[in-house]
C-alpha cells in the first residue's frame, strides 16, 4: 500500500472522529484521551471548530445537490472559462506566455476586433498572403560569394553583381540584363576605407560605416553599441532596400579596381605602411535593376497606372520609416531602386542609401552651428530643414514625407519643380505645378496635402499611402459612390453622423480586397502584378480604422475637380 494511500485512510478516520466529536459535544473524545490533566471543554470545543470537517449532506436530492454546488462552487466557472480560453486562442487576442495568462483569465477581450482586424493580421502575420514574411540567411565571409561585374561606383563605396559561390561562369562585364540578373541576384556594396595604415581598424570601420546599415534589422547585434544611441529599423519592409548581411573581411584587388577607385585601394601611394591583412565593410544586399531617376529617363511611355503604384509604393516606405522614428533625410530619384522583369510591368520599388540617415530614436536635432550637416541635397530638404537657423532644434519627422511629395511630381510629370523652377525654402503652395486631370482628384488631394508648408498641417504619411492605395484598387476612382450618405457633406468629421453604415461599407470594401487579392496570388499573375499584390498586402498588413476614416475625405467630391483648394476642410480634418 503506498504512502498516498494510508494518507488518505488517516484523513478519513480523523473526519469521522471529528463529526462523532461534534454529534457528542466532545464526550466521546474525553474518554479516548488520556487524563494528562484536567479537561478543558472550552478548549475541546475549539480545537474541533478549527477542524473545519465538513457536515454530512443530507438525504434530500435537491438539498444534496445545493450543497454540493456550494462546496464545489469554483467547478462553475469552468466551462466558462474553458470559453473564453477558446475564444482568446483562436483570435490571437492574448500571445502572452500560458503561465501568465492564466493569472487574468476573465480581462476583458479586445472589443475592436472586426473584419478590417483580422484581415491586417492575416497579411501581417502569413506569408502565404505577403511575400515579403519570407526570411532568408546569409553566409558573413567573401568566400562564400561569387563577385560579377561592377554595377557602379561612387566616392565612398562600390556595387558589384554578386551571387552565392557556385560553379557556373562570371559576369566579365556589368549588366543588368534579365539573364545576368537572374545570374547575380544580389548586389555587393564594398565600402572604401581610406585608412589602410590604421592597426586594429575593424571598430573603426563599423562606427564610421554603420549608417549604411539603419535598413538592417541585425545591426544593432553586429555594431555592439560602436556608435552610440544608433538604432537600425527593427524590421525589414518591402519598399525598404533589404539588406541581407553585412560583415568585415579581407579587401580584395578587383579587376577594374586600379582603374575606378586607385586611392581607395591599400596599394595607394599615399602609404608608407600598411596592415598585412588590410579590411573593410562589406553589405550584401538584394540586386535591383536601375534607379528611379534612369527609369523615367529611359521608359519612353510609363503608363499612368504604373506611376500611381509607384507614388504608392513610395509614400508606404515613408509610413514604415516614420512608425519606426527613422529619417532618411536624402530623398531623391537616384536614391530610389526599382525591381521589374519586363518592360510592361509595374516596377518593385524600395528607398536606398541610408548613409546620411537620422536613427537615433529621435526626429529632433539640435542645430548649433552653420557646420553641422543637416543631411540630403539641398534641393530636396523640406522647407523646415532648408529654413532652419542655428542655434534651433530642427524637426525631420515630416522631413521625408515632403520629399516624397517632391518625388511624386517627378513620377507625374518627369520633373521635380524644385530642381529648376522653385526653392523649398521659399516657395508658395500655389506655385506648385498643378497635376493633371487624368489623375484621380483623391491622388492630387492627396500630393497638395503633403507639400504643406507647415509640417503641423502637413498630411500623415499613413494617410496619404491609404488615399495612394485606396484609389489604386478597381473601383477606387469611384468611392464615392460607395458612400453617397455623406458624399454632400460639408465636412470630413460630420461622416461620424452615419458611423455604422460608413463602417459596413468599410468592411465591406476591406473584404473585396482581401478576397480580390487572394485570388488573384492564387489564380494568375497575369491579373495584378507581384509589384501590386505586394503594396495590397503591404496596405492591409497596417490597417487601421481611425486612418481609413480620415482617408475617405479625400474621396468627397468637389465641384471643380481641378481646383486643390477646395480640399482645405478635407485635409484639415484628416490631418
Amino acid at each position: 500500500m503506498s504512502l498516498n494511500r494510508i494518507g488518505t485512510g488517516a484523513l478519513r478516520i480523523a473526519q469521522q472522529v471529528a463529526s462523532r466529536v461534534v454529534n457528542h459535544n466532545g464526550t466521546w473524545l474525553l474518554k479516548i484521551v488520556p487524563r494528562l490533566r484536567p479537561p478543558n471543554a472550552a478548549a475541546v470545543q475549539a480545537v474541533v471548530r478549527a477542524a473545519a470537517v465538513p457536515r454530512q449532506l443530507s438525504r434530500n436530492p435537491l438539498m444534496r445537490m445545493i450543497q454540493m454546488t456550494i462546496r464545489h462552487s469554483r467547478h462553475i466557472a469552468r466551462p466558462l472559462s474553458n470559453i473564453v480560453m477558446n475564444h482568446r486562442t483562436f483570435f490571437g487576442l492574448d500571445q502572452r506566455p500560458r503561465y501568465v495568462r492564466r493569472q487574468f483569465l476573465f480581462k476583458k477581450p479586445r472589443t475592436d476586433f472586426g473584419i478590417v482586424e483580422r484581415v491586417r493580421d492575416l497579411f501581417g502575420t502569413k506569408e502565404r498572403y505577403n511575400e515579403h514574411l519570407k526570411k532568408s540567411t546569409l553566409p558573413d565571409r567573401l568566400s562564400a560569394y561569387d563577385i560579377g561585374g561592377n554595377i557602379g561606383y561612387g566616392c565612398n563605396a562600390a556595387v558589384y553583381a554578386l551571387r552565392l559561390q557556385s560553379d557556373g561562369p562570371g559576369a566579365a562585364t556589368p549588366s543588368t540584363t534579365d539573364k545576368d540578373l537572374k545570374a547575380y541576384p544580389l548586389a555587393l556594396k564594398l565600402m572604401f576605407n581610406y585608412e589602410h595604415d590604421r592597426r586594429n581598424n575593424e571598430d573603426g570601420l563599423w562606427s564610421g560605416m554603420g549608417a549604411e546599415l539603419a535598413p538592417f534589422p541585425k545591426a544593432a547585434a553586429l555594431l555592439k553599441g560602436r556608435m552610440g544611441d544608433f538604432r537600425p529599423l527593427p524590421a525589414s519592409h518591402p519598399n525598404i532596400v533589404h539588406v541581407g548581411t553585412a560583415f568585415v573581411d579581407s579587401m580584395p584587388i578587383l579587376p577594374d579596381a586600379k582603374q575606378n577607385y586607385p586611392m581607395a585601394l591599400p596599394t595607394a601611394v599615399m602609404y608608407d605602411a600598411i596592415e598585412p591583412d588590410p579590411k573593410t565593410l562589406f553589405i550584401v544586399m538584394r540586386r535591383y535593376r536601375l534607379t528611379l531617376q534612369a527609369y523615367l529617363r529611359e521608359q519612353p511611355r510609363v503608363s499612368l497606372w504604373a506611376r500611381r503604384a509607384l507614388v504608392a509604393q513610395l509614400m508606404e516606405g515613408c509610413v514604415f520609416l516614420y512608425k519606426h522614428k527613422v529619417a532618411q533625410r536624402d530623398m531623391k530619384s537616384d536614391n530610389i531602386l526599382l525591381s521589374y522583369d519586363n518592360d510592361g510591368e509595374i516596377p518593385q520599388l524600395v528607398i536606398s542609401d541610408f548613409g546620411c540617415a537620422l536613427a537615433n530614436g529621435s526626429f529632433i536635432v539640435d542645430y548649433r552651428h552653420e557646420g553641422m550637416d543637416l543631411g540630403g541635397n539641398l534641393r530636396t530638404r523640406a522647407p523646415e530643414i532648408a529654413s532652419a537657423l542655428p542655434p534651433s532644434m530642427v524637426d525631420f519627422s515630416m522631413a521625408d514625407t515632403w520629399a516624397a511629395g517632391a518625388l511624386s511630381y517627378e513620377i507625374f510629370t518627369k520633373l521635380n519643380p524644385f530642381y529648376s523652377v522653385l526653392s523649398s525654402s521659399t516657395y508658395k503652395e500655389y506655385e506648385l505645378p498643378i497635376l493633371s486631370d487624368r489623375i484621380p482628384e483623391p491622388t492630387r488631394k492627396a500630393v497638395a496635402a503633403v507639400m504643406r508648408r507647415d509640417p503641423k498641417e502637413r498630411l500623415p504619411p499613413s494617410i496619404a499611402a491609404n488615399v495612394f492605395s485606396l484609389s489604386l484598387f478597381r473601383f477606387g476612382a469611384d468611392l464615392h459612390e460607395l458612400l453617397p450618405s455623406f458624399a454632400s457633406e460639408p465636412l470630413a468629421k460630420e461622416i461620424r453622423k452615419v458611423s455604422k453604415r460608413v463602417e459596413r461599407v468599410i468592411d465591406d470594401m476591406i473584404s473585396l480586397l482581401a478576397a480580390e487579392t487572394i485570388s488573384a496570388r492564387i489564380t494568375s499573375r497575369d491579373l495584378i502584378t507581384r509589384a501590386e499584390l505586394q503594396l495590397r498586402a503591404t496596405f492591409m498588413a497596417r490597417l487601421d480604422r481611425d486612418e481609413l476614416w480620415a482617408s475617405l475625405a479625400f474621396f468627397r467630391e468637389t465641384p471643380s475637380p481641378s481646383d486643390t483648394s477646395g480640399c482645405e476642410s478635407d485635409v484639415e480634418s484628416a490631418v
